[in-house]
């Protein structure tokens, strides 16, 4: 366990100091929350691995903390423990031209932090995003691949997949918006507001 503990943290540094040359700050049209589902891979020693045939369902959460992005695995179980919540902080990112995506990475891994489960036990965790499978694309969607694992749980591989429902949210509302009619602060209609303060279903907003 301690052998694959040490190789997995170095092979996590190796992939994010690739990551971090052409590092971008993460653009806020990635924010949000997404719901989807993941694959579970056991490792059991290097090189031998089993699939767990059931998926797990959990949400992941990309959000700015201050001077801080963070990708969040949110109600994740991790063997007997279930965490509210698991931070991966430093997120970065590159954009693909081609392929219409982002490739998601982090400034360093989880090694050794104690987080607390939802029975309020302290569990030191480790693990990392491998950005070689980690894309954010321009429609909403999440294809996350992660190494995750405890003092005292064996090393699970994640790929998730899922939607960005924060993204779905605005666009409502930003249709919505669209199809209603806009008036000024003086009561007249506006069929082409630009940038200021207006009036729309009895409400204040600012555009």
């Amino acid at each position: 366990m301690t052998q694959i503990f040490k190789k997995s943290i170095l092979s996590a540094i190796l992939l994010i100091q690739t990551g971090l040359m052409m590092a971008q700050d993460v653009p806020e049209k990635l924010l949000g929350v997404y719901k989807g589902k993941a694959t579970t891979t056991l490792i059991i020693n290097e090189g031998e691995t089993k699939k767990q045939e059931a998926e797990k369902v959990f949400d992941v959460e990309i959000i700015k903390t201050g001077n801080d992005t963070k990708l969040v695995l949110k109600d994740f179980k991790l063997g007997d423990d279930e965490f509210k919540e698991i931070p991966f902080h430093g997120l970065g990112c590159y954009y693909e031209e081609g392929k219409k995506r982002w490739n998601i990475f982090t400034e360093s891994p989880l090694s050794g932090e104690k987080l607390e489960t939802k029975a309020k036990k302290q569990v030191t965790l480790g693990g990392f995003i491998d950005d070689n499978y980690s894309f954010v694309y321009e429609d909403g969607r999440i294809e996350l691949t992660f190494e995750i694992f405890s003092d005292k749980a064996k090393i699970y591989k994640q790929e998730f997949k899922g939607k960005n429902t924060t993204t779905n949210i605005k666009s409502l509302r930003a249709k919505k918006l669209t199809n209603s009619i806009v008036y000024d602060l003086s009561g007249r209609r506006v069929h082409q507001p630009k940038k200021g303060l207006y009036i729309i279903n009895g409400k204040k907003i600012v555009k």
